[in-house]
């Protein structure tokens, strides 16, 4: 399954940052999740590096009280000095702060797995914490004090893999289209 993914993340000029350990572990994370393997080039790739898209109707919806952009910054704080970081322990401190905070669990989940994954639905969030690693996850929820949109990726990235998808799209219709023995192929429609 990796070749495929990394032939995907060429396509659309990615390069992970994380070890091969991280991206099999992401990649048996998130697998149960994938509708195809463009997810891993798209939707997926928070898991991989920091530089991700983030779904603008998630961060509208989870992230826009400035409160809870606060209380997120402060969680990551308390991130940092969490050890042993493994899931039943981060999944303690967030229940906990909520408490103190009088806050529901729940909109602290919700805030959190947008800033960790660029998206509104993800795995269990503290499964999510344990694969991107105690690092990342400080980062980037103390980055909440400074906006949702710190790991969105520049413009011209988004409008080349724009491009690239309306490209693969007409290749594909016009393929679809071919009569078998007439000739052609999706690869010769991609390379015109």
């Amino acid at each position: 399954l990796l070749p495929l993914i990394e032939e995907e993340w060429r396509q659309v000029q990615y390069q992970p940052l994380s070890s091969q350990e991280e991206i099999l572990a992401a990649i048996a994370l998130l697998q149960p999740r994938a509708r195809n393997l463009k997810d891993f080039a798209s939707t997926f790739l928070a898991y991989f590096g920091d530089k991700f898209d983030m779904d603008d109707a998630a961060a509208k919806k989870f992230l826009s009280d400035a409160s809870v952009r606060e209380m997120l910054a402060e969680l990551g704080k308390r991130y940092a000095a969490l050890a042993p970081f493994t899931e039943e322990a981060a999944e303690h401190l967030l229940r906990s702060f909520a408490e103190e905070k009088a806050i529901k669990a729940g909109a602290l989940i919700n805030g959190a797995r947008v800033l960790l994954t660029g998206q509104g639905v993800a795995p269990s969030l503290f499964a999510v914490m344990l694969c991107l690693g105690q690092e990342r996850v400080v980062r980037r929820l103390e980055a909440a004090k400074d906006g949702a949109g710190a790991y969105s990726r520049p413009a011209d990235t988004r409008k080349r893999r724009s491009h690239a998808r309306k490209c693969l799209y007409v290749a594909n219709m016009r393929a679809a289209f071919l009569l078998p023995g007439e000739g052609g192929s999706l690869h010769q429609f991609i390379d015109e």
